[in-house]
C-alpha cells in the first residue's frame, strides 16, 4: 500500500483544482450540475480529494467525504468539511454510522482502485433506497489514443509501469462497456 500513500499524497497536492475548475473542465461542470440538480438532501463524495467538489455543493446539500491520503483529509478539515480517511480498497464500512446518502459520487477514483467493486459495494450500502449513485472515470480509448494505437504507437498509460501511470496513479482502466459491466455485476446499475 506505499505505492497508493505515496502516489495519493503526491496527487493531493500536485492535482489540487483551480478555482475556476468546474468552469472550464466539461466533466467536472456536468458532474456538479447533475447533483445541482438533485433535491437538497445527504451527499458523499468517496475519493473526494481535498474537497472541491463537497466546497461547491456546501450550499445546496449536506456533504460528507472519504479519501485515502491523510493530508488530503486535514486539507479538507481547514475548509471546514466532514471529510474521514477510508481505504476504499478494503474498508468493510464507512465512516458515517447509521447514515444513508441521497447521492454518492465516485468521481475519477475506481481508476486507481485495487478493488474497485468493494467502493461500489460500500457506496450501495450506504446509499438510500432510489438515492443516486454517480460514478465517473476517464475513458481509457479516447479517439486520440485509437488513432496512436492504430498507427502502430504507444499509449504510455495503458501501460504499466509507465511515467503516465506513475504520474497519475491509474491501476485500472475503463471504457463505456467494462464500466457498465461492473456496475451491473455489483447491482448498481439499474
Amino acid at each position: 500500500m506505499n505505492y497508493l500513500s505515496d502516489i495519493y499524497s503526491k496527487m493531493g497536492v500536485e492535482l489540487d483544482s483551480a478555482e475556476n475548475y468546474f468552469e472550464v473542465d466539461s466533466r467536472f461542470m456536468l458532474l456538479e450540475k447533475t447533483l445541482r440538480g438533485l433535491p437538497a438532501g445527504k451527499v458523499c463524495d468517496l475519493g473526494c480529494g481535498r474537497g472541491a467538489l463537497l466546497n461547491r455543493l456546501r450550499d445546496r446539500h449536506s456533504c460528507s467525504g472519504t479519501d485515502f491520503d491523510s493530508g488530503a483529509v486535514q486539507h479538507c478539515a481547514t475548509q471546514g468539511l466532514t471529510v474521514r480517511q477510508v481505504d476504499l480498497n478494503n474498508a468493510a464500512e464507512l465512516p458515517f454510522p447509521n447514515v444513508t446518502f441521497d447521492a454518492i459520487v465516485i468521481s475519477e477514483v475506481c481508476e486507481h482502485l485495487f478493488d474497485p467493486r468493494n467502493a461500489l459495494r460500500l457506496a450501495k450500502r450506504h446509499l438510500r433506497s432510489g438515492g443516486t449513485l454517480v460514478v465517473t472515470v476517464p475513458n481509457a480509448l479516447p479517439l486520440f489514443a485509437r488513432l496512436k494505437l492504430l498507427f502502430g504507437k504507444s499509449v504510455d498509460w495503458l501501460h504499466y509501469p509507465s511515467p503516465d501511470t506513475e504520474k497519475t496513479g491509474h491501476i485500472r482502466f475503463y471504457t463505456k462497456e467494462s464500466m457498465t459491466r461492473l456496475l451491473t455485476e455489483e447491482g448498481s446499475l439499474s
